[in-house]
């Protein structure tokens, strides 16, 4: 697990590297009804590898999580 910079990913997304994964974090409302939206691409294929909708109430929840990481990693 590495983090890269922007430049870094854009270049493994348009080189199709394999062993690269991309991901992203989406979160929408406000502090009572936020929701946290999460999914991780194959740079390589385009494959959705991850994808998670949770509920972020009071700040909780936001962005990836131990769960998170574990459960990607018993799908590879």
């Amino acid at each position: 697990f590495q983090v890269m910079s922007a430049e870094q990913l854009g270049n493994a997304a348009r080189e199709g590297k394999a062993g690269v994964a991309l991901s992203d974090v989406v979160l929408t409302g406000d502090h009572k009804n936020k929701h946290c939206f999460k999914r991780v691409f194959n740079a390589n294929t385009g494959e959705l590898m991850y994808q998670a909708d949770e509920a972020a109430l009071y700040g909780k929840k936001e962005g990836f999580l131990d769960e998170d990481l574990k459960a990607i990693e018993r799908a590879r």
